[in-house]
């Protein structure tokens, strides 16, 4: 088996009045590339028994080492080729809309809410607190600028553990990973 872990290393960014496009933006990596649908993905994924989770931070993937080319070749596709749809934002926006209302019940949740505006202030990325109406205000472009502008080779730091050596290791990056672009 092998594991891939990617991380995104960007300071946290203070989305003003478009709270949760960051993480919206996460939610969309894996939902389209301009050579695959996001179906095509999860059936390419499925059928060789992988997984794979993108978030704004980053990905996390794993599979059995025979099927590690074609993990590659899907996430080198989704990394260089990802393309943002306003049907799967407005699913996104729509699933976080659901966890705000789940946590206006939970007493957790709202102490830690308070307690992060209390110790960062709202104007720290950490103290911002996303309501369904700011929701609204995401726009595609949003997301499509952060993609742009942080999904990026240059920022990103990748770990490759598991039944894999060094240089496979390097020759699946070499080849999969060539097309993505720094800025």
């Amino acid at each position: 088996k092998v594991n891939f872990t990617m991380i995104f290393d960007y300071e946290p960014l203070f989305e003003s009045d478009r709270q949760g496009f960051v993480s919206i933006a996460g939610d969309l990596l894996g939902t389209g590339t301009k050579n695959r649908t996001k179906d095509q993905i999860n059936e390419e994924i499925d059928f060789i028994g992988a997984s794979l989770n993108f978030s704004s931070g980053g990905f996390n993937a794993s599979c059995l080492t025979r099927h590690s080319e074609k993990l590659m070749e899907v996430i080198g596709d989704v990394l260089s080729n990802s393309v943002f749809t306003q049907e799967e934002l407005d699913k996104s926006r729509k699933q976080f809309i659901s966890g705000l209302a789940a946590e206006k019940k939970d007493p957790g949740a709202i102490s830690e809410r308070v307690s992060k505006v209390l110790m960062f202030g709202k104007n720290h990325p950490y103290g911002q607190v996303i309501t369904e109406k700011i929701l609204e205000n995401i726009t595609l472009d949003n997301c499509t600028d952060f993609y742009k502008n942080y999904v990026r080779p240059n920022i990103s730091y990748l770990a490759i553990v598991g039944d894999i050596t060094l240089a496979e290791a390097k020759t699946l990056c070499e080849k999969h990973l060539a097309s993505w672009q720094s800025l």
